[in-house]
């Protein structure tokens, strides 16, 4: 697909791509963006809009030689975030959703209300429950709340009465890491004897304590990093990360444990997100190509001719990177973008 600097125009077939190359450069010229040769970054976009404090971090881990570069970090870091929500949403719902349906076949609707749902350490009379039994149901209790918020406020509807469906909706991620505690784990409990309803895919020889145990580490990981995408703060900001490779390698791991969890629960759910790109879209943004790219450390490759586009067609499809083209026609230079 060929796109403007700002918006990817899909064409038809590729050959459509490598027919005509005055063509082409004439059909999306009014999409194609004249790059600025320079944007004065201070004090508007650094010292305000952006502030120095936030970008000292990045300072620290990714080399620059200009303002440019320096707002070129922060710049893939904020197209990272926006890549890697798709990816974890889509591992909460379908974490969410297979949990909450295996216990509802097992012990009904409203499962996680006291007198339901058994634990470990349950003893009679006692005063207080264990943390994850108590923050689980903390969960759900804010969650009807929740739902009984947000039903008065956009409908006016009085007397609301939420649904089990509604509910689970409204959860937390943190909710499902709780019911994956060791507290539910146990003859008669939770699991291990709903793990092969939840978790459908392939365990590589793990026994089912190792499986519970595994995820929920992942859930709670994958649930730190979630609250830092999702307010793009530096989503690769750990104690190891000193370098733009080390940074790559941090949020691929993060994608790996990702696709991971959610092929461990539904090898079909996984096809469908590889299907839809949601996978190969997190990866290209997490690669040092990108952070290149959005540095403007890598050189637009001269267009001047057909077999010029169809190299650089060719490379983005191998490398799996988007790849800048520069075109100059009409007396003008114009830079374009094209995406496998």
């Amino acid at each position: 697909m060929l796109l403007g600097e700002a918006h990817w125009i899909h064409l038809p077939t590729l050959p459509i791509i490598i027919y005509n190359y005055f063509n082409i450069v004439n059909m999306f010229l009014r999409d194609l963006i004249i790059m600025p040769n320079s944007i004065k970054y201070r004090p508007d976009i650094i010292d305000d809009l952006i502030t120095n404090e936030r970008l000292d971090s990045y300072k620290k881990v990714f080399p620059h030689g200009s303002d440019a570069e320096l707002v070129g970090a922060y710049l893939w870091n904020i197209n990272v975030c926006s890549k890697m929500y798709p990816i974890i949403s889509s591992l909460e719902v379908t974490i969410r959703n297979s949990i909450d349906r295996a216990i509802v076949s097992d012990i009904g609707r409203f499962w996680w209300k006291k007198g339901k749902i058994h634990y470990k350490s349950f003893k009679l009379g006692a005063n207080q429950e264990p943390n994850a039994v108590y923050n689980l149901r903390d969960c759900f209790s804010r969650a009807s709340k929740g739902v009984v918020k947000d039903k008065k406020k956009r409908y006016g509807t009085k007397n609301v009465k939420p649904t089990h469906g509604e509910i689970v909706s409204k959860t937390d991620f943190s909710t499902w890491e709780f019911i994956l505690d060791d507290e539910f784990v146990g003859n008669g409990l939770i699991w291990p004897k709903n793990a092969g309803k939840v978790f459908r895919g392939n365990w590589g020889g793990r026994k089912t304590k190792k499986v519970i145990t595994d995820s929920r580490d992942i859930v709670e990981d994958i649930r730190n990093f979630r609250n830092r995408v999702f307010h793009h703060e530096p989503a690769w900001k750990v104690a190891n990360v000193n370098s733009p490779e080390d940074a790559v390698s941090y949020l691929n791991k993060k994608i790996d444990k990702i696709e991971g969890l959610i092929g461990l629960v539904s090898k079909e759910k996984l096809d469908l997100i590889e299907k839809s790109g949601a996978i190969k879209n997190a990866r290209m943004a997490c690669s040092l190509s990108e952070l290149e790219r959005l540095q403007y450390k890598r050189e637009p490759r001269k267009i001047n001719s057909m077999k010029k586009l169809r190299e650089l067609i060719y490379s983005s499809h191998h490398e799996e990177a988007i790849e800048k083209g520069i075109v100059f026609t009409r007396g003008r230079k114009y830079f374009f973008l094209y995406g496998p």
